[in-house]
């Protein structure tokens, strides 16, 4: 490598080096003015996420609709704990135990396979990790997810998402409305959702339970149908 090649190199590297510097220094989100209508600044990562999620929950709330108040939510939850029978998991004609249809090794590795290589939830447990385990790793987790399935429990640390801002396109980087925010789920509990919904896809396919029209969430279609229909 030449001299002036080197010489080239360092500036890259230190131009990279200045705009990372500059992007950290300049993440400060504006807040709500205080008391006397002056301009407040969020500059720690404790005030960042506390403002984050302050938005957040101004964005995403509860709909004002008859539907959503406190009555009909009562009135639902009652009608769910007086037929719990009806979400339990389906038994298999077949068995003779009278459980569930077990989800087997094979289901639960495709599944695996055909999850992407996006990023890891909370838990930090990646796709790639599960897509290189030893045929052992897939054995326990049809095991964890069997249990799950006989019981009809999902853990609430599945559910538990870790919450990313990207920021928007040509938009103030200091407003926390400038963010789109994107939850990345732990994948283990992604995985055991995608053998669910392979097997009701299947099933609804086999039935008259779908219209055949339908074709949000099937795959194969897409809005395109419609527009060709109409």
């Amino acid at each position: 490598v030449s001299h002036r090649d080197m010489n080239s190199a360092w500036k890259k590297l230190k131009s990279i080096r200045a705009g990372v510097a500059e992007t950290n220094t300049s993440c400060v989100l504006k807040g709500p003015p205080d008391r006397h209508g002056r301009p407040t600044f969020r500059r720690t990562d404790q005030e960042i996420a506390d403002e984050f999620a302050r938005h957040l929950s101004t964005v995403f709330r509860e709909q004002e609709s008859p539907y959503f108040d406190d009555n009909h939510k009562a009135t639902v939850d009652e009608w769910i704990e007086n037929n719990q029978h009806l979400f339990t998991p389906r038994l298999s004609e077949t068995s003779e135990d009278n459980t569930p249809e077990r989800i087997t090794v094979d289901e639960v590795r495709k599944a695996i396979l055909r999850t992407k290589n996006r990023a890891p939830g909370d838990d930090g447990v990646h796709i790639i990790m599960l897509k290189r385990a030893p045929p052992i790793l897939h054995r326990i987790l049809t095991k964890m997810y069997n249990i799950c399935y006989r019981i009809g429990f999902h853990p609430k640390l599945w559910k538990k998402g870790k919450v990313i801002n990207i920021p928007k396109p040509n938009r103030d980087p200091h407003l926390p409305a400038s963010y789109r925010p994107i939850t990345l789920l732990p994948v283990i509990g992604k995985i055991l959702e995608r053998v669910i919904t392979v097997r009701m896809r299947a099933r609804l396919e086999a039935s008259d339970d779908i219209n055949a029209l339908q074709s949000g969430g099937r795959p194969g279609r897409s809005t395109n149908d419609q527009l060709f229909r109409l």
